[in-house]
């Protein structure tokens, strides 16, 4: 016997890449306030549309298919490692309250990052990625600490690149905290910074290379 709750009731994304999906109802009512009450009970017309136009319809219709099968279909591309779906797949995760999907997410990056290609490259999430996390998460979130942890043990000094507007602030500053705490500086970089110790800091005075230094006659 059909489910009457059943409807092609979810109207994802807008514009051209606006599509409907079929879900039960009383799924439905998981996603976000703003469709609780409309997708409440079975008294709704049969064809009512609940509209999300600012969800992905493409991770939207994963998340459909983790609600039925929990599982994550693997989709990605040579280029991005499926990372871009997988952070907008976790925001999504948040939004319905979905923890368990979201545990998944993260199983799944920490999997990505640690596959090698065949020439023995790793990839890692994006700036942009980090930024999606970022942006939709609160500061308690796993992802961000995530996010972080995997900068504190892999990052590149290129990572950084040229553009502060690359980067999310909140994420730059845990980023900080974090390496403040985990630093162990190494015997070269002490004696890269013996001058701190020694109370003479030459280097970071504006007299040439020829002058005494007056911190030295001190």
């Amino acid at each position: 016997m059909a489910d009457p709750l059943i409807d092609p009731c979810c109207k994802i994304g807008g514009g051209i890449d606006e599509r409907s999906l079929s879900m039960r109802a009383s799924s439905v009512r998981t996603l976000h306030s703003s469709m609780q009450h409309s997708a409440r009970t079975g008294k709704k017309p049969r064809n009512a549309l609940v509209a999300l136009p600012d969800e992905d319809a493409d991770v939207f219709n994963i998340y459909v298919q983790w609600h039925y099968y929990e599982k994550i279909p693997c989709q990605k591309s040579e280029d991005e490692n499926g990372y871009p779906m997988l952070g907008k797949l976790y925001v999504l995760g948040e939004k319905v309250l979905d923890k368990k999907l979201q545990d998944r997410v993260l199983d799944a990056i920490v999997a990505t990052t640690r596959r090698k290609t065949e020439n023995g490259m790793r990839f890692f999430p994006s700036r942009q990625v980090i930024k999606e996390i970022y942006g939709s998460t609160t500061s308690n979130s796993p992802a961000r600490r995530l996010m972080v942890d995997l900068d504190v043990v892999h990052a590149l000094a290129p990572w950084v690149g040229a553009d502060e507007t690359e980067h999310h602030p909140d994420f730059m500053f845990d980023l900080t905290k974090a390496l403040i705490v985990e630093r162990a500086l190494t015997e070269e970089a002490k004696s890269a910074h013996a001058e701190l110790a020694s109370g003479i800091p030459c280097s970071y005075h504006q007299h040439g290379k020829d002058e005494v230094c007056s911190a030295k006659k001190l």
